[in-house]
């Protein structure tokens, strides 16, 4: 009996940790890279539109979904988080494409 409890504190605790190592919160956080978290200013306000799913976005930037998750993952596309979700704007996609044919 004590050694399941132990166990049980054991997995709780470990999932504490892992909550903590990735970062998990539930507001909106804009995600750019490595950058600080965006201020109130931030240029990316949900008025911009409605929000894209990963799906959407892929089928937007004509690749796979697969290469989205990568991308956001990695830092090179920005992106919205709500909680644990990825969302992205148009106008966030397009501004990024727009960047990515100067470079």
């Amino acid at each position: 009996m004590f050694g399941a409890i132990w166990v049980y504190a054991a997995k709780r605790g470990a999932q504490q940790e892992l909550r903590k190592s990735v970062g998990r919160s539930w507001p909106v956080k804009v995600c750019r890279g490595m950058q600080a978290p965006p201020t109130a200013n931030s240029p990316a306000t949900l008025a911009e539109g409605p929000l894209l799913r990963p799906e959407e976005a892929a089928r937007l930037l004509s690749v796979k979904t697969s290469w989205v998750y990568e991308a956001v993952r990695a830092g090179r596309v920005p992106c919205l988080r709500v909680g644990r979700h990825i969302r992205f704007t148009r106008h966030m996609l397009e501004d990024w494409l727009d960047e990515q044919a100067r470079l």
